[in-house]
């Protein structure tokens, strides 16, 4: 995976020719917890800027803020007591796909050569053009949320450095007894709802796009929502699977797979039973 560049929902910030990831260590998690967060802001569109604002006053309280212009991030990356957080431009090495894929990120300062070397903590994909960034803004006070439950949990159980998000692939066994909101746009053509009613051991519901974004906005309670990344009419490409919790921001669920002909992209039969086992 190749990270190459810090955007704020608009534009994009070429800091760095293309470069390895790299992951953090239980130091870069302690320094990010006495870090100042700063986050790079376009005055180029107001209401993306104000958007971004408003829910970062209101959700994230992990870190101090501060925002910060181009030319102010590249004079703070290579300090220590500095963290960062925005949207990242990733290539895939091994992809046929030429166009990136956008991920909400947060990253530590540091001696770090360039952007994309500084440690990441924190890495959800979040769309696969700008416009689908923009699209998916409801989501954003979850993620915050998450994002910063996750520096937490970083903090707590080291193990969650290597595996990443496939960690909290285990909270899927907290399934039972809630009740799961999957887009019926987010989903293969091997599933269906009289299909999949016959092996659900819980509330699965298979509904519009405009109710998983109602569940969010109200915060629903005990209820978790699908989360899809993956670039529409494309063959060959990444698909991202998440479940979140709309009240808790959990992660439940994680996954991914490359499309081709015969795999095409959303939760799959085989993703749905999972869910649904518990």
């Amino acid at each position: 995976m190749k990270k190459i560049g810090l955007i704020a929902f608009t534009l994009t910030l070429s800091l760095a020719a293309l470069a390895q990831g790299k992951k953090a260590t239980s130091a870069d998690v302690e320094r990010f917890f006495k870090s100042t967060t700063s986050v790079l802001i376009f005055n180029e569109n107001k209401m993306v800027d104000l958007s971004l604002k408003d829910n970062l006053t209101k959700h994230w309280k992990v870190t101090p803020l501060k925002y910060v212009d181009s030319t102010e991030f590249e004079n703070l990356r290579t300090d220590a007591k500095n963290s960062f957080l925005g949207i990242t431009e990733v290539r895939y090495s091994n992809d046929k796909r030429e166009n990136p894929y956008y991920f909400l990120a947060l990253s530590v300062g540091g001696n770090a050569a360039n952007y994309a070397d500084m440690p990441d903590l924190g890495f959800i994909p979040f769309g696969t053009t700008l416009d689908e960034a923009l699209d998916n803004m409801y989501m954003l006070p979850t993620l915050l949320d998450f994002l910063q439950m996750h520096v937490q949990n970083l903090k707590m159980i080291p193990g969650i450095l290597e595996e990443s998000l496939r960690f909290y692939n285990k909270n899927v066994e907290e399934l039972a007894n809630k009740t799961i909101l999957i887009c019926k746009d987010d989903v293969t053509s091997g599933v269906s709802p009289e299909r999949m009613d016959k092996k659900n051991k819980n509330e699965i519901r298979f509904v519009s796009r405009e109710e998983i974004v109602k569940a969010v906005e109200e915060r629903r309670p005990n209820t978790v929502v699908s989360f899809l990344v993956c670039p529409k009419g494309e063959v060959t490409a990444r698909c991202y699977k998440m479940l979140f919790g709309t009240d808790d921001a959990k992660l439940y669920f994680y996954g991914y797979h490359k499309t081709n002909k015969l795999q095409k992209n959303g939760f799959t039969r085989w993703d749905i039973e999972r869910i649904a086992r518990y």
